[in-house]
């Protein structure tokens, strides 16, 4: 089957993030499944985009996420944008307002041992 522009796209995509997936499936128990969508995506028989929905369903793996970190976008689709606000005091007893970088840790508030809170703008 000819692959389209869409294909190639997923493709691209799934093949920059076939090493970290290969790890997250080596750790959580699906490298068979893994392996099984390459050798179909392989074979070309069937449209990428459709070969990987029924992966990432069969798993129960969401296909996009926010930020940079967690499982990677397997889809080539962008990540969503970071909700708009900040992290600030736990106790609500300093005027701290902290940034997360997308897939960051969240901040901590050193004082009380905490994680800050998000509060959206």
């Amino acid at each position: 089957m000819p692959a389209d522009a869409t294909d190639h796209r997923t493709l691209a995509a799934f093949c920059a993030s076939l090493p970290e997936l290969t790890r997250q499936a080596a750790g959580e128990g699906w490298q068979p499944e893994l392996d099984e969508a390459c050798e179909q995506l392989r074979a070309q028989r069937r449209p990428a985009d459709e070969v990987l929905s029924e992966l990432w369903a069969m798993l129960g793996i969401g296909q996009t996420t926010r930020g940079e970190g967690g499982l990677v976008r397997p889809l080539g689709r962008a990540a969503a944008p970071p909700p708009q606000g900040g992290y600030r005091c736990p106790q609500d007893l300093c005027a701290r307002v902290a940034d997360r970088r997308p897939g960051g840790p969240i901040p901590q508030c050193a004082l009380f041992r905490q994680s800050c809170r998000f509060v959206p703008a």
